[in-house]
C-alpha cells in the first residue's frame, strides 16, 4: 500500500513538472504565507510546536528533516533528510494516508480525525459517549485507558491519553490476537461464546416469551431512549381501546408531529380504519398516526400518554416514562430493556398484535384524500435474501432518533420457543442491532439445544 501511494504521488509530480505547476521548493531563510502553510501542517502533525509565524528558521528545519526521515523509515520513499520543502516532500506532507499514519491526537483537538478516533474507541467499549469530534477530557480518559491495557497485555507503550500514531495503528490493528473482546472480533461459528463485551447495545435483554426466563442482559435497567419502539405501547392500548374494522376519520392533531417526523403520511379529516392505522404505525412507523391514535382512545395526546404510563405501572414497568405517542425524543421519555421486554411479553398474548407486526406487506384502501397505498415490512432479519436474516423471527418494531441510537424490539421462533429480544443504542450504523440480533437470537437457541439434549 505505501509503495502505491508513493508511486501515485510521483506520477502526480511527474504531471506537474511536465505542465509547470511545480512549486518553488522551500528552505531555511524562507518567508511568507507558502511557509506559514507548511508550517501549520507540521503542528498539526506534532512536529513542530509554536505558531505559524512564516519564517523558515532552524525550528521549522528540523520539523521538516523529522518528517522526511519518517517517511524513509516508513518505507515510503528514499526522501533525503535535507530539511528542504521540494515537490515530493511537499506532496507527501498533504497525503491523508500519510497523515492518518503520522498525526498525533491529543486533547484541545477537534474535527474529522477526532472524531475517527472516538468511533474506533466507542466500537471497542472504551468510550460511552457518542463521538462528537472534540478531544475532551472523557476521549482522553478512554485512550490512556487503552494504552494501559495494551501495557497490561505486555505491549511496549506509555498510557499518555495521547494517541500517537503508535497507539492509532494499535487501536486500529486486529485486536482479538491481544485477546480483546469487541463486536467486531466474535466468532460467529460459536454462539455460545456470546458475552456482553462482543454486543454494539449499550442495554439488551433476552427473554423466554413464554416463562419470562432471562437468557442474557446488558444494563438492562439502564434507562434508555426507546424512540419508535415506544409504538409498541400505543399499538396495544389502541387495540384494546378501538375495534380494528372501526371507521375513523384522522384528527387535526395528526399533523402536529416534528418536521423531521416518519410519516404514514396522514391527512386530517381523511377516513380509514382502524387496522389500516395500526398496521401504518408499525410497518411505516407513522408519528403522524401514533398522534391520531392518540386522540382518537383518550381526546388528547397528554391523556394518552398518561394513559400509557398507567399500563406501564400495571404491567411493572418500574422505570419506566412515557411523554408521547411515538417516541420522538424528549429527557423525560424514556424505558428500560427489562421493562420493554415485559411489555412485549404482554403484547404477543393478543392475536391481534401478533397478525399485525408479522405482516410483511399491508396495502391501505383509499380514502378521498389520497389513492391506495401499499406499505412494507423491510427489516434485514426478517428479509430471506440478506446477509443478517434470521429464520423464524418475527416484527416487532425500529427506532432510531439521534440521542436513542439504533434500537430495536423484536421475536423470534423455534424449536416450540419463542424469544424475546431487545436492543437499545445499539452501534454507530443501522446494521449493528442485526448484527446485534442475529448473535443474541443464535445463543438463546443453543441454549434451547443444550437443554433439549440434557
Amino acid at each position: 500500500m505505501k509503495r502505491a501511494i508513493a508511486y501515485i504521488l510521483l506520477v502526480c509530480l511527474c504531471i506537474m513538472a511536465c505542465t509547470g505547476a511545480a512549486a518553488a521548493a522551500l528552505k531555511k531563510g524562507a518567508k511568507g504565507e507558502e511557509v506559514a502553510e507548511v508550517q501549520r501542517q507540521l503542528i498539526k502533525l506534532g512536529l513542530l510546536s509554536g505558531s505559524a509565524d512564516g519564517i523558515y528558521g532552524d525550528g521549522t528545519e528540523r520539523a521538516v528533516k523529522r518528517f522526511q526521515r519518517w517517511l524513509k523509515d516508513n518505507g515510503y520513499a528514499d526522501t533525503p533528510a535535507d530539511g528542504i520543502v521540494g515537490d515530493k516532500t511537499r506532496a507527501f506532507l498533504y497525503d491523508k494516508e500519510i497523515l492518518e499514519d503520522i498525526m498525533t491526537l491529543e486533547k484541545g483537538e477537534r474535527g474529522e480525525d477526532v472524531s475517527a478516533l472516538q468511533g474506533r474507541l466507542y466500537d471497542l467499549n472504551f468510550l460511552e459517549e457518542d463521538p462528537d469530534g472534540v478531544f475532551g477530557d472523557v476521549t482522553e480518559a478512554a485512550v490512556r485507558a487503552f494504552q494501559q491495557l495494551m501495557v497490561d497485555r505486555g505491549l511496549k507503550q506509555t498510557a499518555t491519553g495521547i494517541a500517537d500514531p503508535d497507539t492509532r495503528s494499535t487501536l486500529n490493528g486486529d485486536l482479538s490476537l491481544w485477546g480483546i473482546a469487541a463486536p467486531m472480533f466474535f466468532d460467529e461459528d460459536n454462539p455460545l461464546a456470546l458475552t456482553r463485551e462482543y454486543l454494539y447495545a449499550r442495554s439488551c435483554i433476552l427473554m423466554d416469551a413464554d416463562t419470562g426466563e432471562v437468557l442474557f442482559e446488558k444494563e438492562a435497567d439502564k434507562k434508555m431512549y426507546p424512540a419508535s419502539t415506544t409504538k409498541v405501547m400505543t399499538a396495544m392500548i389502541a387495540l384494546n381501546k378501538l375495534k380494528l374494522n372501526q371507521q375513523v376519520t384522522i384528527p387535526k392533531e395528526a399533523a402536529n408531529v416534528p418536521s423531521d417526523s416518519s410519516l404514514v403520511p396522514l391527512t386530517p379529516g381523511e377516513q380509514m380504519s382502524v387496522r389500516d392505522l395500526i398496521t401504518s404505525l408499525m410497518l411505516r412507523s407513522g408519528n403522524d398516526a401514533a398522534n391520531a391514535l392518540a386522540v382518537l382512545c383518550s381526546g388528547s395526546v397528554e391523556k394518552f400518554s398518561a394513559l400509557m404510563n398507567h399500563h406501564a405501572g400495571r404491567l411493572g414497568m418500574a422505570n419506566t416514562n412515557f411523554t408521547n405517542p411515538h417516541g420522538y425524543h424528549s429527557a423525560e421519555h424514556y424505558t428500560t430493556a427489562r421493562d420493554m421486554a415485559r411489555l412485549v411479553m404482554e403484547s404477543l398474548r393478543s392475536q391481534a398484535f401478533v397478525d399485525i407486526i408479522t405482516t410483511r406487506s399491508y396495502t391501505m384502501a383509499a380514502t378521498a384524500k389520497r389513492k391506495e397505498l401499499t406499505i412494507k415490512n423491510n427489516y434485514g432479519i426478517l428479509d430471506a435474501s440478506s446477509k443478517y436474516y434470521v429464520p423464524g423471527a418475527f416484527g416487532i418494531k425500529t427506532g432510531y432518533t439521534g440521542r436513542a441510537g439504533y434500537c430495536y424490539v423484536g421475536a423470534a421462533r423455534k424449536d416450540g420457543r419463542t424469544l424475546i429480544l431487545v436492543l437499545f443504542k445499539s452501534g454507530r450504523e443501522s446494521t449493528c442491532k442485526w448484527v446485534d440480533a442475529r448473535r443474541l437470537y443464535a445463543y438463546g437457541f443453543a441454549q434451547t439445544a443444550l437443554s433439549n439434549a440434557a
